[in-house]
């Protein structure tokens, strides 16, 4: 979908959802420790603001990206970090997680 926004008129907007499915390999190694995380998933809907728009090639002078909502996070934590599953402490980290996605790319900021 594409929509105008109307703070600024000459600034088209796409609505749509994001979904993505990380196959990441992150690993630290603390004295002889090994801890990290194997997978990340980021679902939600999100936006792109295309603006200012220009007269010539690339025709867009810049792009903003933002969520609509707080997306949902996925993570599986490998090693020593599989204590981070425990009930409360994944509670932790995902409220901490969530509040710094909130201020950083959740729309309004």
């Amino acid at each position: 979908k594409v929509f105008k926004i109307k703070v600024n008129n000459n600034s088209p907007s796409l609505v749509f959802t994001f979904l993505y499915l990380g196959d990441c390999d992150m690993e630290v190694r603390i004295l002889g420790c090994t801890s990290g995380v194997s997978t990340v998933t980021i679902m939600g809907r999100a936006r792109v603001i295309l603006s200012p728009i220009i007269k010539r090639m690339p025709l867009v002078g810049g792009m903003q990206f933002q969520f609509l909502h707080l997306p949902v996070i996925g993570y599986q934590f490998d090693g020593l970090a599989d204590l981070a599953d425990l009930p409360g402490v994944k509670s932790r980290i995902r409220k901490s997680l969530e509040k710094k996605l909130s201020k950083k790319i959740v729309y309004p900021h």
